[in-house]
């Protein structure tokens, strides 16, 4: 089994110990026609991926 690759801290900028902070979260949400959205780029940034993936994912 191969080992596990460890993701640098500085990539995930919300996390604490592996949990998503919801204060944190909280200011990347958006209202857009009475509806709450996430920008893709601040997802990307909360997974750690480049945003083409979280596009290429939808």
């Amino acid at each position: 089994m191969p080992a596990k690759r460890k993701i640098p801290a500085s990539s995930t900028p919300v996390s604490l110990s592996g949990l998503l902070v919801p204060e944190k979260i909280a200011p990347l949400v958006h209202y857009l026609r009475h509806e709450k959205v996430i920008l893709d780029s601040d997802l990307a940034e909360l997974y750690g991926v480049e945003t083409r993936s979280i596009n290429q994912a939808a």
